[in-house]
């Protein structure tokens, strides 16, 4: 075999397994920013659910309040009642 051939043949070879592990490495990476793309929108979720929960939170207390009185309602508390229905 002649060196030229020998060396064409090599060169090729070494470019395949290069070109293997590129895509190998490639591949690896799609499926880590595959896989953070969806834990972000499970984060987003979250987060849309936690701000939800605060707001009825914020606005129980109050209702809890106005509940508890008499008849006539304080106006105070019924001031804060519509402040946490608005928030």
């Amino acid at each position: 075999m002649k060196l030229t051939r020998l060396l064409t043949l090599s060169t090729a070879v070494l470019a395949l397994l290069v070109c293997g592990m590129l895509g190998h490495i490639a591949h690896d990476a799609w499926r880590r920013y595959d896989a953070t793309s969806t834990g972000l929108q499970a984060l987003r979720l979250t987060q849309a659910a936690m701000v939800a929960a605060e707001k009825l939170s914020f606005e129980r207390g109050p209702v809890n309040a106005v509940l508890g009185d008499g008849a006539p309602a304080d106006p105070a508390r019924r001031e804060r009642l519509l402040r946490g229905r608005a928030a």
